[in-house]
Order: C-alpha cells, then sequence, then structure tokens
C-alpha cells in the first residue's frame, strides 16, 4: 500500500511540475488594427491600435501597460494611449491601445511590408510579463 500512494503522489508532483513549467504567461488575447497612414521619416506617425480581445475579467490597470514593436531582433516600446470603453479604471477585453512612434522617428518607410512582432506587457514593480502578442506588417 505505502508504494502504491508514493508512486500517486509522484504522478501527481510530476503532473503538477509539468502544468507549471508549461505556463506561457499569455493572459490576454489581442489583435491590430493598423493606421492608414505611411510611416514617414517624421516622429510621431500614427502605428496601430492594439485591441484586447480577450482579458482577464481583473483587467489591467492602464498605467501598467507597456507595448514593445520588434524588427530584427530589435525591441522598441512605443507610445500608447488606452481606450477604456466600460469606463471601469482597468483595460480589459474590449479596451484598446492607439500606438504612435512617440517623440522619435523610429519607424520609416523603409519598414513597410516587414513583418514585425508587437507585444503587450504588463509590468509589476520592475518585471515585465507578456501577456499577449501578435504580427504586424506596416
Amino acid at each position: 500500500m505505502a508504494s502504491s500512494s508514493i508512486i500517486s503522489s509522484s504522478v501527481f508532483t510530476l503532473a503538477l511540475v509539468l502544468g507549471i513549467s508549461g505556463c506561457s504567461g499569455d493572459d490576454a488575447t489581442i489583435s491590430l488594427d493598423t493606421s492608414q497612414s505611411k510611416l514617414t521619416d517624421a516622429a510621431g506617425d500614427a502605428l496601430f491600435k492594439v485591441k484586447l480581445d480577450e482579458a482577464p475579467d481583473d483587467g489591467y490597470a492602464p498605467d501598467a501597460l507597456i507595448v514593445k514593436v520588434t524588427f530584427d531582433d530589435k525591441a522598441t516600446a512605443v507610445t500608447c494611449v488606452a481606450g477604456d470603453g466600460n469606463t471601469d479604471g482597468k483595460i480589459g477585453q474590449g479596451d484598446w491601445l492607439d500606438c504612435n512612434e512617440g517623440t522619435t522617428n523610429v519607424f520609416d518607410a523603409t519598414f513597410a511590408g516587414k513583418a514585425g512582432k508587437v507585444e503587450l506587457f504588463a509590468k509589476s514593480g520592475s518585471e515585465e510579463e507578456l501577456v499577449g502578442e501578435t504580427e504586424w506588417k506596416p
């Protein structure tokens, strides 16, 4: 009997470990509405709207979200303004982030048609956790 409970306990522990290591950290499903404006050699270009198609029920604090764009293994944080559609003070399912280049020109016409990655992170203290990602082709 003792060996049976040890085996059961070991199987449970292994399943628990495998379950934990299989977590991706992705809490949200995001999609993009790409800006119809062309990228220019000036700063402030409109880039895209990140839409939260799925998100945790408690959402995210607007000031804790960071959007990064990666091309050729170089990640760049972009400037975003949160849209809280249901005005609950959190960014959750159905809400969005309007993103632009900010005050520095980072993306120009040479990026048109290239595939990049957009990642949404939630910041907690000094840690950033990836909560969703998708592809972007300006």
